[in-house]
C-alpha cells in the first residue's frame, strides 16, 4: 500500500535519529486510527533492521533487508490485539524474545499495534521490560490513545504525533482512486482503513447510509424493513454509521460544517431529536460499541431495541 505523504517528515526523524545513534529505545507513535501508525512503525522496523543503512533509508539489499521484505526477519516481533485486548501472556512472551540474542543482525524490534488495548497486566510486563530494555532492542507501539496508557510507559517512550490535514488525507486518498471519498469523510474512519474497504460490501454500505437513514427519518422505511437480512458483521457497521451520523449531528449543533450527503438525514434529525437526546444517544450508541469490541457480542437484539427507542 502506498506510504501517505504526511508520513514523510516522521519518517525522515526516524531515519536521522537512527543514523545518528540517537533513537530512543522505546518510541510511540499516535494518531487517530488509521492514518498511518502501523505504516511508519513497519518503515522505521525496516530501518532499524538494515544492515547498511543510507541516507536514503534502507539498502534493500542486505540479508536483513530481504529477510524483512520476504515478511520472515527472526528479529522482528509483531504484537497485535486478540480479539478486543492484548493479553499478559502475549507480552510475556514478548518479553522471553527480546531477551534473546539477535539471529541476524545486531538488533531486536518489537511493533506493538494499538497499545491502548493492552490489559493492566499486560501493560505493567512491558513497563518493567522499557524500565530494562534487553541491550540493542527498539519497541514501537502504536496508539490512537496516549492517555489510555500508563502514564509510566508514555513517560518512556519519545512520541511522534501524526496529524495529517483533512485536504492531504481527501488529495490522498483521490490519487488512490478512490470513488467518492469526499462523500465517506463524514464517517471519521483514517485514510488507511477507509482504502483497505474499497470495493467492499462494507465500504458501499457506508455509501447507501444516508439515504436508508433519510428514508428511515421521514418514516418511509421501517427499523425491521431497514435492518431484515442484516448480516452479524453487519451491526458492527450500523453501529460505526450511527455512531458518526450522530456525531456529525452534534458537530453541526454546534456550528461546524456539514458534508452535503448528510444534510437531509441531519434536517429530519434535527426535527426530531432535541440537542439532549442526540447527546444521550450518541453516548448510547458509544456504549453499545465498546461492548460489542470488548466482549465480541452479536448487537443485533440490543441494536434494534436501541433505534427502536428513538
Amino acid at each position: 500500500m502506498t506510504f501517505a505523504n504526511w508520513l514523510n517528515e516522521p519518517y525522515q526523524q526516524l531515519l536521522r535519529r537512527i543514523l545518528q545513534g540517537r533513537l530512543h529505545h522505546a518510541t510511540m507513535i499516535l494518531g487517530e486510527a488509521g492514518v498511518g501508525q502501523r505504516q511508519l512503525a513497519d518503515a522505521a522496523a525496516g530501518l532499524l533492521l538494515c544492515q547498511s543503512l543510507t541516507e536514503n533509508g534502507p539498502c534493500g539489499q542486505c540479508h536483513g533487508c530481504q529477510l524483512f521484505n520476504a515478511g520472515n526477519h527472526a528479529d522482528l516481533m509483531l504484537v497485535d490485539p486478540e480479539g478486543a485486548t492484548i493479553r499478559v501472556d502475549t507480552i510475556r512472551d514478548l518479553n522471553t524474545q527480546m531477551s534473546k540474542k539477535s539471529q541476524v543482525g545486531k538488533v531486536k524490534v518489537a511493533v506493538i499495534s494499538q497499545a491502548q488495548r493492552m490489559n493492566i497486566n499486560a501493560a505493567n510486563a512491558l513497563l518493567k521490560m522499557l524500565e530494562e530494555p534487553p541491550e540493542n532492542s527498539y519497541f514501537l507501539l502504536t496508539s490512537t490513545s496516549a492517555s489510555s496508557l500508563l502514564p509510566t510507559i508514555r513517560s518512556r517512550c519519545q512520541l511522534i504525533n501524526i496529524q495529517p490535514a483533512p485536504s492531504a488525507v481527501s488529495a490522498w486518498l483521490t490519487e488512490q482512486n478512490l470513488s467518492n471519498a469526499d462523500q465517506l469523510a463524514w464517517l471519521g474512519v483514517g485514510p488507511y482503513d477507509l482504502l483497505a474497504l474499497d470495493n467492499s460490501q462494507e465500504l458501499d454500505f457506508y455509501r447507501n447510509f444516508p439515504l436508508q437513514l433519510q428514508r428511515w427519518l421521514a418514516s418511509e422505511i421501517t427499523t425491521q424493513e431497514w435492518l431484515k437480512g442484516a448480516k452479524s458483521e453487519e451491526q458492527g457497521w450500523y453501529l460505526k454509521a450511527f455512531s458518526a451520523f450522530f456525531r456529525a449531528t452534534l458537530a453541526y449543533s454546534a456550528g461546524q460544517p456539514l458534508p452535503v450527503v448528510l444534510e437531509a438525514p441531519v434536517t429530519l434529525a434535527l426535527q426530531r431529536f432535541t440537542l439532549d437526546r442526540l447527546l444521550q444517544i450518541h453516548q448510547r450508541l458509544l456504549t453499545l460499541q465498546d461492548s460489542m469490541n470488548r466482549t465480541n457480542l452479536n448487537t443485533s437484539l440490543q441494536l434494534t431495541a436501541e433505534i427502536n427507542s428513538w
